[in-house]
């Protein structure tokens, strides 16, 4: 039986409801579905113009939610172009949404929504594309607003331009995810690869004199494999030698950034 790409058929779903002009979008956050529109302001809260919300359907993310959940969106949508909406009709099944859902909160729920698609070592990798981009840097006890993730971004100084632009990228996912409603575009510092200064690269007679220079064997052995298979720093300690028809190669093990991978020596011979 085909997997079904819920992902896919919610987007399907967004643009048939779009197609019938209704102002609400639903929404995959985690293994759940939700509403989103602007809506007026809850009962309990000090706001007073309507601003995009979003509401808890809990459906689970499957094709029987997905038909419940676009019911409910014409729903919604129907009550909005009446002005017939009122909160009474919502409030219970939306009952489990913070009015105000904080930093932690949303990083909590959208680590949960990206962890399984991440590969070994989860942890690391959850750190290495998401946290180190900006997330770091939210206030955890704070609500996750537009002003928030502006913030975040900038974090990442504009020199450092293919950082700067990741961390709007990440941010701007977690913004989607949680119905934030920022544009991050006009804070990316614009990398591209025309930015990229040419570096002054040493010759191989060069690199084999500072080989040669390096007095401590260890670190003069693990120089040479840096320099002889293009390792990384953490590559160099953890991989091993083998030698296939007639060339030593090096092979990376999958706890690394880039995972399992086999290194030939440059030159060759």
């Amino acid at each position: 039986m085909a997997k079904v790409n819920i992902e896919a058929e919610v987007r399907a779903a967004n643009l048939a409801l779009k197609a019938d002009c209704y102002r609400v979008r639903i929404e995959l956050r985690g293994k759940r579905l939700s509403l989103v529109a602007t809506l007026p302001p809850k009962p309990t809260s000090n706001k007073r113009k309507p601003y995009q919300q979003p509401i808890s359907m809990k459906l689970n993310a499957s094709r029987v939610g997905l038909r419940k959940a676009k019911a409910e969106a014409i729903k919604l949508g129907d009550q909005l172009d009446r002005d017939k909406f009122t909160w009474d009709d919502w409030i219970d099944i939306a009952s489990d949404e913070p009015e105000v859902a904080t930093c932690g909160y949303w990083l909590d729920k959208f680590k949960a929504h990206v962890l399984p698609d991440l590969p070994e070592d989860k942890e690391y990798n959850w750190k290495e594309r998401f946290l180190y981009f900006g997330f770091n840097k939210l206030p955890l006890d704070k609500p996750l607003t537009a002003d928030v993730l502006i913030a975040a971004a900038l974090t990442k100084p504009e020199l450092k331009k293919a950082a700067r632009d990741k961390a709007c990228d990440r941010l701007q996912r977690l913004a989607k995810f949680a119905g934030v409603d920022v544009d991050l575009k006009p804070y990316k510092a614009g990398y591209s690869r025309g930015a990229i200064k040419s570096r002054d690269i040493p010759s191989d007679k060069e690199i084999e004199a500072i080989i040669d220079n390096i007095k401590k064997p260890e670190w003069r052995y693990i120089f040479a494999l840096m320099a002889i298979y293009g390792l990384r720093n953490h590559e160099a300690f953890l991989c091993t030698l083998e030698n296939r028809n007639g060339v030593l190669i090096a092979n990376i093990p999958d706890n690394t950034k880039t995972g399992t991978r086999v290194a030939y020596p440059h030159p060759s011979r």
